[in-house]
């Protein structure tokens, strides 16, 4: 085990989605649907991310780019499924 961190993995995230607030952290979200069909929350604030972009309600044509926020919320566990 060479001990460097693993790169993360980035998704894209739609010109116009709407910023939420996670109930656990209170970091900016955005919520995607997964090539699989599930609703993931998407951290856009980290190194190499990208906000998508808006204008006045208006969508733009700039898609953002983040990663999960299950790996970086530091409530996770609070809200993993038990089964």
């Amino acid at each position: 085990m060479s001990g460097e961190k693993k790169a993360p993995q980035f998704f894209d995230v739609p010109a116009g989605t709407p910023a939420t607030e996670c109930r656990g952290c209170r970091q900016t979200v955005y919520w995607i649907i997964t090539a699989a069909g599930h609703r993931m929350p998407v951290n856009c604030d980290v190194e190499g991310g990208l906000r998508p972009v808006r204008f006045g309600g208006v969508e733009a044509k700039d898609n953002g780019r983040g990663i999960s926020h299950f790996v970086d919320c530091p409530q996770a566990g609070t809200f993993r499924r038990k089964g």
